[in-house]
């Protein structure tokens, strides 16, 4: 299963969305957001399994945190690539 890079705008949002999930037992690792997939600006990201992604978005909703982006990370010739995800239909 890949991993997703699920972006917020701040370092701030992404402790808290974390500090959520680990409170009912999730693990998810927080990264910075690759700059060729940057929303604008330092943003950052929550790593986790794709199984998870909708585990993530609902912790972000549950605190009215906004998601500005999720990407699927697939294996790529010269490093990974990434792919849109929809995150708004989970």
């Amino acid at each position: 299963m890949n991993d997703c890079l699920v972006i917020y705008a701040s370092m701030s949002q992404v402790k808290r969305v974390q500090g959520e999930l680990e409170k009912n037992g999730g693990r998810v690792n927080v990264t910075r957001t690759p700059h060729c997939i940057s929303t604008g600006g330092c943003s950052t990201a929550i790593r986790c399994k794709q199984g998870q992604l909708s585990k993530v978005v609902a912790a972000s909703a549950t605190l009215d945190i906004p998601v500005e982006a999720a990407y699927a990370e697939l294996p790529g010739f010269d490093g990974p690539d990434y792919q849109p995800l929809d995150w708004n239909a989970l």
